[in-house]
């Protein structure tokens, strides 16, 4: 008995969200979270990004504790970050957003080999980032849902075209940091 399956949304976001991923990664690669200047530049990048998105359902809860573990290692790293109250903020698709706040906690537990590598007692003293939990499970839950879902259609349009717009932000947001410094 053959099994057709059909595509799905998770398969579509890897596809036509994997230039805009690559980009992202190219750009903070660069960035060395061994050493302070850097470190506090990539968690910076990261606050920014999230700090202008508003938040609801399951998503709004991984969102404030990824900004709470970005805050703190700030501002255990001395860095007094206050994000402007004035700043736009811009609601997405939920799916978007776990899908990039998901993906980015499966990401700094690779990043996070490189991190240890630190002799920056300061930089390895902010550790809440790279400590959270849960992002496997998280992330493979949030893979059965995308699967369920079609490839194609008004809300699987909208949430790749959220994942692609969030993406973007992040690269925007690096390199207005880098052009800053």
């Amino acid at each position: 008995m053959n099994v057709i399956t059909m595509p799905s949304l998770r398969q579509r976001l890897r596809s036509e969200t994997e230039t805009d991923h690559k980009m992202v990664d190219s750009i903070l690669s660069r960035l060395d979270i061994t050493c302070r200047p850097d470190f506090i530049q990539f968690l910076l990048i990261h606050l920014d990004v999230y700090t202008r998105i508003r938040a609801t359902g399951p998503a709004k809860i991984a969102l404030d504790d990824i900004c709470e573990r970005l805050a703190a290692d700030l501002s255990t790293l001395g860095f007094s970050n206050n994000p402007e109250t004035n700043s736009e903020t811009q609601e997405f698709h939920d799916l978007a957003l776990e899908y990039i706040v998901h993906g980015s906690r499966l990401g700094a537990g690779v990043l996070r080999k490189k991190w240890l590598q630190s002799e920056d007692q300061d930089v390895r003293a902010a550790a809440a980032y790279f400590t959270a939990s849960g992002a496997s499970a998280d992330w493979a839950d949030l893979c059965v849902k995308l699967r369920r879902m079609p490839w194609g259609g008004a809300i699987s349009d909208r949430v790749v075209a959220d994942a692609r717009q969030i993406f973007n932000r992040f690269a925007a947001s690096a390199l207005q940091h880098a052009a800053a410094t």
